[in-house]
């Protein structure tokens, strides 16, 4: 398989159901940052191989075009960095207003900055629990 084919965002990648966003908003760990809000918290189906990735953006964050750019950038990211977050987690990133007038360095960094912190405090939980 080619180096493109495997960043790709498969369908196992993505939560789809409104049950899986409910548990992890209900289960999850929050974290704040200005553009976003990350939740995380471990799968619970059989194939826990893969960290699955969630996205929402309401209107508030702007009208269906800018709310797409928001989503395309936030699976561009995803895409990119899969390998730094912790394994087998469901993640949602919930858009933010400010996320649509943020240039993609700014969104980059601040969702890098949320996933190191997401990954210490996940281990962190680990070794407790």
């Amino acid at each position: 398989m080619s180096d493109r084919g495997s960043q790709r965002l498969r369908r196992g990648d993505r939560l789809r159901e409104r049950r899986d966003y409910q548990r992890v908003s209900r289960e999850g760990i929050r974290l704040n940052s200005p553009s976003f809000v990350l939740l995380v918290t471990s799968r619970r189906d059989v194939d826990q191989s893969t960290t699955r990735l969630g996205i929402t953006a309401s209107r508030r964050v702007g009208p269906s075009v800018v709310r797409s750019l928001v989503k395309r950038r936030i699976r561009e990211w995803f895409r990119h960095h899969r390998g730094e977050l912790p394994v087998s987690k469901d993640i949602v990133v919930i858009a933010r207003a400010s996320a649509a007038s943020a240039a993609w360095d700014t969104l980059s960094s601040e969702l890098s900055a949320s996933a190191a912190k997401l990954t210490s405090i996940v281990e962190r939980n680990a070794v407790r629990g």
